[in-house]
């Protein structure tokens, strides 16, 4: 049910144009080295340029071109945002199906737990944390992924509630399945 969601999703305008500029992004971070056209450490003799042919977007402060830095900055958000998306995925839904499963005392303190990490204001904790931890690629994504999880488990839980009521669960136990088969 959830794959024809999906695909009907892409046939309208909005699914098409997005899956465009996705694909668009990509194709651009995969041949970032092909299309730059200085390399990711060249500096420019002059700083602040404005746009023309040999810089398309011009110069920052330092005298980098920026549409080099955009080529080979796309590579690094699209890594980032890829393995963000992986561990909230698996760590809200390990969490959220462990809670709609088992219920009772540990459905409710895990869900307590998800309550407090969804009552917390994301950016000022993104920014408390970003201050404490050291700069790297590494804590943004476990900052990211710190404040992504809640959401899943409790999408999670709440799907794997309604499938352990349904008819077809009910059968299972009755022609004898037990919980770890």
């Amino acid at each position: 049910m959830h794959e024809r969601r999906i695909s009907q999703r892409l046939k309208t305008p909005k699914g098409i144009i997005g899956l465009t500029i996705l694909a668009f992004f990509i194709v651009m971070a995969a041949t970032a080295p092909f299309l730059a056209l200085y390399g990711s450490a060249d500096v420019s003799s002059q700083p602040l340029l404005p746009p023309d042919s040999t810089h398309p977007f011009g110069t920052d402060d330092v005298g980098k071109d920026i549409f080099t830095e955009l080529l080979y900055g796309s590579r690094t958000s699209l890594a980032v945002a890829s393995v963000v998306s992986f561990g909230v995925v698996i760590i809200g839904t390990l969490i959220g199906v462990f809670s709609g499963y088992v219920g009772g005392t540990s459905d409710r303190i895990l869900m307590r737990g998800v309550d407090i990490f969804l009552m917390i204001p994301d950016l000022p904790l993104i920014l408390i944390l970003a201050a404490y931890l050291r700069p790297s690629i590494w804590n943004i994504i476990f900052i990211l992924i710190l404040m992504g999880w809640p959401v899943g488990a409790r999408v999670t839980r709440a799907q794997t509630r309604t499938i352990r009521v349904s008819g077809h669960v009910d059968f299972a136990r009755v022609s004898g399945a037990t919980p770890r088969m």
